[in-house]
């Protein structure tokens, strides 16, 4: 298939995602925009698309990341903006590790998010930064040496 107007793999696969309101906004100036370049294009092909092509006809399934004179389209678009660019599925793990780490949603929320049947898979979506285990690491190493068994022990091996 050259483009992405086909079914989910699976019926499961189909959900509904809640948009946040400022993506809503950005979509609808997108529509703006959209809606002057149709009246610009003499043969604008409507599909009804989000995203189209300069005519409004479906982009092909792999626009973002087919390489054209060595670079993508996401990579030049991270050029431009002066980021780094990384893929689609980085920034997936990063979402889900943000969404754990940051605002604090509870790992069965991030699991849904990420509409994962287990568990386990998402645990290898969410990374935590080592330093940030630091304070506890600290607590640990305290209880440890003032339990009086560890005195001991240290007092033994001096």
């Amino acid at each position: 298939r050259k483009h992405g107007m086909t079914t989910t793999k699976t019926a499961a696969s189909e959900a509904a995602i809640p948009v946040p309101s400022v993506l809503i906004d950005a979509l609808r100036e997108h529509k703006k925009r959209q809606a002057s370049m149709r009246l610009r294009v003499r043969k604008w092909e409507d599909n009804d698309l989000i995203f189209a092509t300069s005519k409004g006809t479906p982009m092909y399934h792999n626009w973002f990341i087919k390489k054209i004179n060595g670079k993508s389209l996401g990579e030049r678009i991270a050029e431009t903006a002066g980021v780094r660019y990384v893929s689609e599925h980085t920034l997936r793990k990063t979402g889900a590790t943000i969404l754990e780490t940051e605002v604090r949603a509870p790992r069965q929320v991030v699991q849904a998010a990420l509409r994962h049947e287990r568990q386990q898979v998402t645990d290898v979506y969410v990374s935590y930064d080592a330093e940030s285990l630091r304070p506890y690491i600290e607590e640990l190493a305290n209880l440890a040496t003032t339990w009086p068994q560890t005195q001991q022990i240290l007092a033994d091996s001096g």
